[in-house]
């Protein structure tokens, strides 16, 4: 889903670079929350711990979202207050979305010729399946 961390006209270029270095037949594939499930609801919140995602020390962290339907945006806001040093680190998260026939038509404009859609990886056995659309998009054989 990291594709989605990229602007939409970022996430263009680096489509039409991934099709370009493909050879013909090539193929790609691309993971995104599904847009219909994205938690669209403003929130906040907070907790502690000794070690994890933001280092291996104690730290606070404060966390907000939120979401932008005309962007059809999220965005994260992360405080972390690392308590040994009292260094504050502040990080930004922009997560774009997409409806599939959008990221199917990113795809064809890029160079594929086209994209199969998979909604909740079509079926498998994973524990957050149902969040995610999965799109592999082919580089035509005579490209």
């Amino acid at each position: 889903g990291q594709l989605a961390v990229f602007s939409r006209e970022d996430a263009d270029a680096l489509l039409a670079k991934v099709a370009t270095a493909l050879r013909p037949g090539g193929r790609a594939c691309v993971e995104l929350l599904d847009q219909e499930r994205i938690d669209k609801k403003q929130s906040t919140w907070w907790y502690t711990d000794d070690s994890g995602l933001w280092g291996e020390a104690p730290f606070l962290h404060l966390g907000e979202r939120q979401w932008d339907a005309e962007a059809a945006m999220s965005l994260e806001r992360f405080y972390v207050i690392h308590l040994e040093t009292g260094v504050f680190d502040e990080v930004l998260l922009c997560d774009q979305s997409y409806a599939a026939q959008d990221m199917v038509a990113k795809m064809e404009r890029a160079g594929f010729a086209g994209a199969d859609v998979y909604p909740a990886w079509d079926g498998l056995a994973l524990k957050d399946a149902q969040e995610w659309v999965v799109f592999v998009a082919s580089k035509g054989e005579h490209a």
